[in-house]
Parts: structure tokens; C-alpha cells; sequence
């Protein structure tokens, strides 16, 4: 998903207050289509693997990437939005995440600053062009700016998730932990365009 304009500045507020009114749950025993805040550590699920970030070239799942074009004293704002599902882990319990629509509250980092395109990197350049900035302005004495800013959810990441969702059989599990009960299950959480779940890397909700 990209975008042009300011960015939605209210969805972190309502994706914090979305995780501070859910009950903090445990991915061993939350029960389907019940809303609870889950926390765990992001892994890969191997059926889509990672995507690379844009500005910083990293690994990851998610990333939201805001850039600020500034050209004769006036200011231009454009971003985009992609993410691959993942998985949260706590405790050798799963839960598969698809973050499509979900509320993100993740910290941006401010990691380039460029004078046109001078200096930028082959990725930036292509995320501008998918963003449609212009960046060869037709007055060539003034050269516009352009500041990125991006957040990400990586590997090894401990993000908190509200939602809710179905069991299904999880082929991952560990078969010491199976051989005396039930074939272990794990959660697909999905959320929706009226029913958005939330992710954040906020530390005092991954406690």
C-alpha cells in the first residue's frame, strides 16, 4: 500500500489503546474468535519467507517507510506500506500473523537524508518512483530534499498483537511435546478491513 499526504497520525494512538484494553492471553490457551493481547517473538513462516526494507536493506516482515520531500520551502509527504505474514512464538506455542490490516505501532527511525537523487541508493530510487515524488523538478536551481524514515518488524523482533482468530494443525510443533495429548494447534490471526488487529513494539506492553 503506498500512499501521498501526512501520514495517519491517530492509527498508533488507536493501536496502543486497542493492545492496553485487551486481556494479556497466553498463545497456549487463547480460544478461537476470543480478542486477547498476545506477546512472542517474530520468525519467518517458511511458505513466504521476508521481505527486504527499502531504505535500510534489512530482513524483515513488515515495514513502514514515510518520506518527506521538501522543494522550495514547500513540503510533500508520501509513504508505503508492505507486509508478509509471520510467525509469533511464546514458549514453543505459534500463532501465525497476517498483518494486511492491522493498526502498527512501531518506532521510525530517520535513516537518510538525500539533495535530490544524488547519492541515493538504486532501492531509494525505485521507492520513489513506485511513490510517483518528483524528483527532477523543472527549476534546476533549486534542488529538493528528501528525508526517509522507516520502521520495521524483523526477525528475532518482540512485538504484542491484539486480535483474534481460528486453530489449525501446526505442522511445527514439537513431537515430545504431542506424543500424550492432542495434536498441538496454533492460532492464524487475520484480521480485517472493519476489524483491524494491532501489532507494537512497545516495551512496556511486551511485559
Amino acid at each position: 500500500m503506498t500512499w501521498s499526504g501526512e501520514r495517519e497520525w491517530s492509527e498508533p494512538t488507536l493501536a496502543r489503546q486497542m493492545l492496553e484494553q485487551s486481556p494479556l492471553v497466553s498463545l497456549a490457551t487463547l480460544p478461537e474468535n476470543t480478542f486477547g493481547r498476545m506477546r512472542g517473538k517474530c520468525l519467518p513462516f517458511r511458505e513466504v519467507g521476508v521481505l527486504i526494507a527499502p531504505v535500510t536493506g534489512r530482513s524483515c516482515f513488515l515495514y513502514l517507510v514515510h518520506v518527506e520531500a521538501i522543494y522550495l520551502g514547500h513540503r510533500a509527504h508520501y509513504g508505503e506500506r508492505r507486509g508478509l505474514p509471520f510467525v509469533l512464538l511464546e514458549d514453543d506455542h505459534r500463532a501465525i500473523i497476517d498483518p494486511v490490516y492491522a493498526r502498527m505501532r512501531l518506532r521510525y527511525e530517520q535513516v537518510a537524508v538525500r539533495a535530490g537523487h544524488v547519492g541515493s541508493t538504486p532501492s531509494e530510487q525505485e521507492l520513489l518512483r513506485r511513490l510517483k515524488v518528483p524528483f527532477d523538478p523543472p527549476d534546476r536551481s533549486a534542488v529538493p530534499q528528501f528525508i526517509f524514515q522507516e520502521a520495521r518488524i524483523e526477525p528475532g523482533h518482540r512485538v504484542a498483537v491484539c486480535g483474534s482468530g481460528v486453530r489449525e494443525a501446526d505442522p511445527d510443533a514439537n513431537p515430545a511435546a504431542m506424543y500424550r495429548g492432542e495434536p498441538r494447534t496454533r492460532l492464524r490471526i487475520v484480521g480485517s478491513q472493519r476489524a483491524p488487529i494491532a501489532i507494537s513494539s512497545d516495551p512496556d506492553l511486551l511485559l
